[in-house]
């Protein structure tokens, strides 16, 4: 995943100086280590990559003072591993900011742009596009409009108390459309009242009271991905979207990997 880092520095912000920090959320101790070209670091799982980058951030506040058009990095190791239907092979060559100005916003982030068929809400704010959370780049601008990155929520308020009750919470602060659109990735669930989205994440399961813990977590990411555009997005900040290939009108219908 670095190498994708590094290809994306070299095309778009050549001859700057580059810092690594990898963290490692298998790591149980609190581990700091630095490096010529790297530092190497202990994470945080409870909420996958954005617990994670979570550490990430904070270490880089502690340790370094990055002015406001710095840019940032974050890179997941599921980068490695997809291979969408429309981005095949070519997928990694995509990651360009076109910009039509030579003059940078004062806030800026970049990434490969998902959507939803139609306006969803989280939390009372409008989300339709997302940047997706594999790899994310922005200037430091952007920090205090994104931090914290695991989204500030009690998960009691998201979740019914049992499966018997269904998945979520019915006052839930989620709109219906994206409660049926993300039980369709998740679980593979087909509300009649949303015919317009029916992808189905390659991991995704029936709901049971074995992958009920997981879900919930994998939930919090989702809700942690659309809100930090939405963040983005209420903060001003123009968003760069790398998915350059052709949006066919099916693509929240057909299968999203090959």
């Amino acid at each position: 995943m670095l190498d994708v880092a590094d290809q994306f520095c070299e095309r778009n912000f050549p001859r700057n100086n580059i810092t690594r920090i990898v963290v490692d959320n298998s790591l149980s101790n609190k581990t700091e280590m630095s490096f010529s070209k790297y530092a190497y670091i202990s994470g945080d799982n409870t909420n996958f990559e954005f617990s994670g980058w979570q550490s990430g951030i904070d270490f880089i506040m502690k340790n370094y003072s990055p002015s406001y058009n710095d840019v940032c990095i974050l890179v997941n190791d599921t980068v490695h591993q997809r291979n969408y239907a429309i981005g095949g092979d070519r997928y990694f060559d995509t990651f360009v900011i076109r910009r039509s100005s030579s003059v940078w916003p004062e806030r800026w982030a970049a990434g490969y742009v998902d959507d939803f068929p139609t306006e969803a809400s989280i939390f009372g704010f409008p989300v339709k596009k997302w940047i997706r959370s594999n790899f994310i780049a922005f200037n430091w601008s952007c920090v205090d409009l994104i931090t914290p990155l695991v989204v500030p929520c009690e998960e009691n308020s998201l979740f019914a108390d049992d499966i018997s009750q269904g998945f979520w919470r019915g006052d839930a602060p989620l709109s219906p459309n994206w409660k049926a659109y993300i039980s369709s990735w998740l679980f593979g669930d087909e509300d009649p009242r949303f015919p317009e989205y029916r992808l189905k994440w390659i991991k995704h399961q029936k709901l049971s009271h074995e992958n009920l813990n997981f879900f919930r977590k994998k939930s919090v990411s989702i809700l942690s991905e659309h809100y930090l555009t939405v963040r983005l997005l209420r903060g001003g900040a123009d968003i760069y979207d790398f998915n350059s290939f052709p949006k066919p009108l099916d693509r929240h219908l057909t299968p999203y990997y090959k």
